[in-house]
């Protein structure tokens, strides 16, 4: 039985060898498997290409492939995936985040039966803001997938699991979410986040939003409702206000009194076309975001390029 580790790094010259390390370590209280660790450079800048080089020298486990330029983290793991031969793949940050101590365990459920092995973070070091937006999503993708999707990358994929996603004819792939929908028997594993020993993260806030709203409008049409939604609260109020007016008026023509008299209202108006205006670009905003991945699904340019292997 053969294991591969696919691990997608940028810029990770300082972890790439501690990474070998520590996965050669895990594998050897292994004995029953053949593993391999498939790196995927995303076009690092730091020497990091030249660094594998010199480490295949030293572990004849290791394979790498490096993509044409940055295709970003999806990208390149999307890469991997493509490219990983095994009986299962894991899948794991080149910068230790994802401690290789684990793989025991995900190997474990495997020997269980379960086909797909998410994790779940057991804790979790991000800012106040950044948990409540991890809340609300993962809340909102479980409610839209109705069923537990994981929270990171780290996961163990079985060779039929694998190939089921591997053929998915869509071009742009939230993989946490294809992965969930594709089915078969799965189970989450906790995992304790390790603290970077070198280098800096380079998940930035904007490649976060990009993976929210692809996990948003990938899988459901329920943003588009949405905005009937919105339509139909907008216009109770409005029907209301519009009452209040015309009895208002009608009010003022029986009883010619000031207190009936109808207000200039330019700061009533001015309220209510900055609220209908919001509504408005809001879901111009949200039907431009379905457009969009229409109109990169039917260009179909590949999520990556490789440039070299090793």
């Amino acid at each position: 039985m053969k294991i591969t580790i696919v691990s997608p790094a940028y810029n990770e010259l300082e972890n790439l060898e501690l990474l070998c390390k520590r996965c050669h370590a895990v594998f050897e209280g292994l004995p029953k498997y053949n593993f391999a660790l498939l790196l995927v450079d995303n076009k690092s800048v730091d020497g990091s290409w030249e660094k594998i080089r010199e480490l295949k020298q030293k572990y004849p486990f290791l394979s790498a492939i490096q993509l044409s330029k940055n295709f970003g983290h999806q990208g390149g793991l999307l890469a991997g995936l493509k490219e990983a031969e095994g009986d299962a793949v894991i899948c794991m940050d080149a910068d230790l985040q994802h401690p290789p101590e684990l793989i025991p365990d995900l190997i474990s459920k495997w020997e269980k039966g379960f086909k797909v092995v998410n994790t779940v973070k057991a804790n979790q070091k991000s800012s106040l803001l950044r948990k409540m937006i991890d809340k609300t999503f993962y809340g909102l993708m479980n409610k839209i997938l109705k069923s537990e999707m994981g929270h990171s990358d780290f996961r163990l994929l079985d060779r039929q699991a694998l190939d089921t996603f591997n053929n998915l004819p869509e071009n742009e792939k939230f993989i946490r979410g294809l992965v969930n929908w594709i089915g078969f028997k799965n189970i989450a594993v906790p995992y304790n986040v390790e603290t970077r020993q070198y280098g800096v993260s380079k998940y930035s806030k904007k490649h976060l939003k990009e993976l929210v709203f692809m996990g948003l409008t990938s899988f459901s049409i329920e943003p588009l409702r949405w905005i009937t939604k919105i339509g139909f609260l907008t216009l109770f109020p409005s029907a209301i206000y519009l009452l209040f007016v015309i009895i208002t008026y009608i009010l003022h023509l029986i009883h010619p009194y000031p207190r009936w008299q109808i207000p200039p209202g330019w700061s009533t108006l001015a309220v209510i076309t900055v609220f209908f205006g919001s509504i408005q670009l809001l879901s111009i905003g949200i039907i431009g975001e379905y457009l969009g991945r229409i109109f990169n699904e039917v260009k179909k340019r590949p999520n990556f390029i490789i440039e070299d292997k090793i």
